[in-house]
């Protein structure tokens, strides 16, 4: 999974640190990058669909008030999104096996569903991609900026080096060797270009991650005792739009990033303990 983390002032997409299967995107800040990475595919990050197929938005019919407020920003940033009617209501035979044994609260029992839901239409429409928000995330006037910038540090981490077919930039791939395996960091910039340039989606090619996860209420670096999760991590140093680290808010994640990385950078690697689902692209 990917991540991107940066502050935001309620639930954030990309302004607080975060990927479920392959890559997060953390802050401790994102200036445009220049360099090998100026393909068609790689500007598709920052088209009105931000280089997926389609936007959902998760929005209970009731709250029109935020869906007034998702358009407007929308329409502000240049995104095409469609509406998905949130869930209020789910049976219980609807379950699958061990569910009851969760004890979910509602709130997050009626997420998960509307997530299935939307996931559903992903396969019936037969979608190569798509990015699900829910209605109460905001972002940075700023976010294509950040998506680009996030499809390339994505690349760097997922695609095989220059030549080659199963050789890549993070030296723990394809899997941690030692229990106390250091995580590699890598410069996007001194780095660009030195992987074979994606061809199926601006993020890394289709065949090489399942879950993007933009936006989250947590999530921390992921260590070697793990033993089961890659541990490179692409840093993007100068980033204009992190904040300052005294207005950075972990929340449920790790503090590894304000400890280890000065201000204004951006960190994206592959996701662990992560929390929330506000912003998650899936692939089919």
């Amino acid at each position: 999974m990917v991540t991107i983390s940066s502050f935001r002032s309620r639930n954030a997409l990309i302004g607080a640190c975060g990927l479920v299967l392959l890559v997060l995107f953390l802050c401790i800040g994102t200036t445009p990058l220049n360099g090998a990475y100026g393909s068609d595919l790689l500007d598709d990050a920052s088209n009105r669909t931000l280089g997926f197929q389609k936007i959902f938005v998760i929005n209970l019919p009731s709250r029109t008030d935020l869906r007034d407020s998702m358009s407007l920003a929308a329409a502000l940033t240049g995104l095409d999104i469609e509406y998905v009617d949130g869930v209020t209501e789910v049976d219980e035979k609807a379950l699958p096996p061990g569910a009851t044994e969760t004890n979910l609260a509602k709130g997050s029992l009626y997420a998960w569903r509307a997530h299935m839901n939307v996931l559903r239409m992903i396969v019936e429409q037969d979608l190569s991609s798509a990015l699900i928000l829910e209605n109460d995330v905001d972002w940075d006037i700023r976010l294509k900026t950040q998506t680009r910038a996030f499809a390339q540090a994505s690349q760097l981490l997922l695609q095989p080096l220059l030549g080659t077919q199963s050789q890549y930039l993070d030296p723990s791939y394809p899997a941690p060797i030692l229990p106390g395996e250091a995580p590699s960091n890598i410069d996007v910039r001194h780095f660009a270009g030195s992987t074979a340039p994606a061809t199926t989606s601006p993020y890394g090619d289709l065949a090489r991650w399942d879950v993007l996860w933009l936006g989250h209420c947590g999530t921390r670096f992921p260590k070697a005792s793990d033993g089961n999760t890659l541990l490179g991590r692409v840093v993007i140093n100068d980033d204009a739009t992190v904040p300052e680290q005294q207005h950075l808010d972990v929340e449920n994640g790790g503090w590894n990033l304000l400890t280890e990385y000065p201000a204004h950078t951006r960190v994206v690697h592959r996701a662990r303990g992560n929390t929330c689902t506000l912003a998650v692209e899936f692939r089919e």
